[in-house]
Order: structure tokens, then sequence, then C-alpha cells
């Protein structure tokens, strides 16, 4: 598989790692992954770094994904991409959710959620894992 579901932080941050070539049901098992752990506490942010994604689905098919951002659990969406094409394609797909950023670090994704819930003290960095 060519990705990765995780808490970065446990029962505060989700993190899921996305790279080389993936297919649609590979991102709806991340989804279904991701809402378990969503279902788990009461109010949770999600991190999807997508800077190892070599090749993705046509638009057409991750049009399915989009009940993944109105989760009631879902705090922020923060995509970590500097992929024009899967930031765009990521904005239309979340475009549910107005809880959702894109930034090409995962530096700048955690300093953005330590700014926006200061409920709690959330790491700088977090280790990304090596896709298969």
């Amino acid at each position: 598989m060519s990705a990765d579901v995780r808490w970065g932080v446990e029962k505060h941050i989700i993190q899921t790692t996305i790279g080389g070539n993936i297919s649609i049901e590979e991102l709806t098992d991340c989804a279904q992954a991701t809402f378990s752990l969503l279902d788990a506490a009461p109010y949770v942010h999600s991190i999807i770094d997508f800077s190892q994604l070599k090749h993705y689905p046509p638009l057409n098919e991750l049009i399915r994904l989009r009940s993944f951002f109105s989760h009631p659990h879902l705090g922020w969406v923060i995509i970590v991409s500097n992929d024009k094409t899967v930031n765009f394609f990521s904005m239309l797909v979340g475009s549910l959710n107005n809880r959702m950023r894109i930034f090409p670090t995962m530096a700048q994704a955690l300093a953005f959620i330590s700014e926006h819930d200061p409920s709690f003290p959330y790491p700088e960095t977090l280790a990304i894992p090596e896709l298969a």
C-alpha cells in the first residue's frame, strides 16, 4: 500500500502519509482507517502528507472521498504538498470543509494547528514514515 494512517499525536492529530502511485481503492481504505480514528476522540485534526505522491486517481474518482470532510469529529484538515495539481484537487474534494489549509511543510502545518488550537501542546514535527 502507498499509504500510512496513524496517530501523529494520540487522540489529537491523525497523520496520513500518501505516496507512490495510489489507487482510489487505497484512498478509500485510508478514509475508512481515518474514520475509525476519528470515532475514538471528540475533536481530531488531520494532516495528510502528499509529499511522496507520484501518481493519483482522476478527479472524477477523487470526488467520492468528499464524505471524509464532513465527519462530526473532524477539526482542521491540513494538506502537506508542493504539487499545484494535488493542492487544486484537494481544494475541490475538500470544498465542503471550511477548516482546510495547505502548507508545503509538516513544520508549517503543525505551527498552524498549534496557533489555531491552543488546547494542547502540539509538537513542532512528526516523524514521516517511508512508504514501500
